[in-house]
């Protein structure tokens, strides 16, 4: 499970942030960086010395802001709208077994998180939360199922009862 907290959340600007979210930050600041370092050469009259330092900075940080976390894997457009299809239907963790078996493609609970979206992500938990709690499973053992399958929580590194209740819609004092 600590192998797992590593990948779940990077430090950006001191902040920990969720994979899924980083890597959307991540491909912004490259994207300026490139941006920033060709205008910098097309334009060396009008680039500043703070333009030229702050590019090495810049990449530099965000290396070591993601440690070991690996960006989501690379995939086609078909197999995106595949998983946001069956997101609608089926629960995370059977996606990944489903694409795995059917795409022959092996992607991770972030990678999946990343590329249905946390609000499809969360209606799909929501569904099994329900179906969880019509099959007298508690709140709380569907917490503690779902981080030992090691899913995702929102903006956090574990479940708990509180979650699921929220999903749940019940009513609970913060």
């Amino acid at each position: 499970m600590a192998e797992e907290e590593k990948t779940t959340f990077v430090k950006i600007a001191g902040i920990e942030i969720p994979i899924h979210l980083a890597w959307k930050k991540i491909e912004v600041l490259n994207t300026s960086a490139d941006v920033l370092e060709r205008l910098n050469s097309q334009y060396p009259h009008l680039a500043s010395e703070f333009t030229h330092d702050i590019i090495p900075i810049t990449r530099e940080r965000m290396k070591t802001s993601v440690g070991d976390a690996r960006p989501p894997k690379k995939i086609s457009e078909d197999i995106e709208a595949y998983l946001k299809d069956k997101i609608e239907e089926y629960y995370p963790g059977d996606i990944v077994d489903m694409v795995a078996k059917e795409k022959n493609i092996d992607i991770t609970m972030e990678d999946l998180l990343y590329y249905v979206g946390e609000k499809s992500y969360m209606s799909s938990m929501e569904r099994q939360a329900e179906e969880y709690q019509a099959n007298k499973i508690s709140p709380q053992q569907t917490a503690e199922l779902w981080n030992m399958e090691a899913l995702p929580a929102p903006g956090k590194q574990h479940w708990t009862e509180k979650d699921i209740l929220k999903l749940l819609g019940e009513n609970i004092a913060l």
